[in-house]
């Protein structure tokens, strides 16, 4: 579990829009897997004299990263066991402490969830983590990493996990895709930010050749007890608001019996041909209707932030703010996902 370059910089991106960081509690000892042009480059963008990375990473963990980039007043990390020389020792398939309920600004989980049994369990746990207004921030498997834990997640199930039943709404959500199964280790990555399947009407699938982390940015908006009543997922609730008994109910039971009464067939090899073309086109990170190639560059933002970390004393500068990030004041650039791709 670690921090790597993609998470740093939508971190900091967060940082700008207004985030604050000062309690921050990380799920794991955060390994820093980002190089030190990266964090200067970081730095310069949040307008902190940080003449190099090198500073930052010489316990090879992120914790300096988010005192002196985020401002977190302290960082703690819950691990299962001390190897690491975790603050917290517990076993996230049970329920955290109550002393710990309420007691972040923000949680981050940069890779362990998938590696814990009961996924419901951790989820209710970062949830009960952070304060009201706090924000929790996930970066997990999406595709093609089987075998890495015991999970991969979709953006559906995060939204339906970090809706306003459970207290939550969901600031921004995109995927990673990396060309290694050790994704940290290549310096050629990309962002798309993806869509409700809620908002579309439809599933948003995804088949892909490369390994995709998904990283979800949610704030917690109301105390509520999570998974009250256990999400749905949306296409179906759509489906089953519409089966109400009507006029037509009959000629749609005749229809579904036709349906299923068909005998089963291959596809013609020319159906399968068409069936590939268009699976490829539909279910890929070009498909601008669910995907938006989304570019960050850190070393653009020049313009005076009060941290209230060690080095908010230092900042300085002025200048222009250009990206959007989602639910505030964004700042970086954006090209759709038909842009042009490696």
């Amino acid at each position: 579990m670690g921090l790597n370059a993609p998470s740093a910089a939508l971190l900091a991106e967060a940082r700008r829009a207004g985030v604050s960081f000062t309690e921050t509690i990380t799920i794991g000892r955060m390994g820093l897997a980002v190089p030190e042009a990266e964090l200067t480059a970081i730095a310069q963008g949040l307008v902190l004299p940080l003449d190099s990375g090198r500073e930052l990473v010489r316990d090879r963990y992120a914790d300096r990263f988010f005192s002196c980039l985020l401002g977190a007043a302290r960082v703690r990390a819950i691990d299962y066991s001390k190897y690491q020389q975790a603050d917290v020792i517990h076993d996230l398939n049970q329920p955290v402490p109550k002393e710990l309920h309420e007691s972040c600004d923000v949680c981050f989980d940069g890779g362990t969830m998938e590696h814990v049994f009961d996924v419901r369990q951790v989820l209710a746990n970062y949830m009960n983590l952070v304060k009201t207004g706090g924000h929790v921030f996930i970066n997990v498997p999406a595709n093609n990493l089987f075998g890495h834990g015991f999970y991969q997640f979709s953006s559906e199930f995060f939204y339906r996990v970090f809706a306003p039943a459970n207290g939550f709404v969901v600031r921004d959500m995109l995927v990673i895709e990396s060309p290694f199964i050790s994704v940290e280790v290549s310096r050629d990555w990309r962002c798309y930010r993806t869509v409700d399947p809620a908002d579309v009407g439809k599933r948003v699938r995804l088949v892909s050749d490369k390994p995709l982390m998904i990283f979800v940015h949610a704030e917690k908006v109301e105390r509520l007890k999570p998974f009250a009543q256990p999400p749905l997922q949306s296409d179906y609730q759509t489906r089953w608001s519409r089966e109400e008994p009507s006029q037509n109910e009959p000629a749609r039971n005749a229809e579904f019996r036709n349906h299923v009464s068909r005998q089963f067939a291959y596809l013609t090899w020319w159906q399968e041909i068409r069936r590939r073309l268009k699976q490829r086109r539909k279910h890929s990170l070009s498909n601008r209707k669910f995907w938006e190639l989304y570019t960050i560059v850190p070393h653009k933002h020049q313009y005076p932030i009060d941290f209230g970390g060690p080095l908010a004393a230092q900042s300085h500068g002025s200048g222009n703010h250009a990206l959007n990030y989602r639910g505030a004041e964004q700042h970086g650039t954006r090209t759709n996902a038909g842009a042009a791709r490696k």
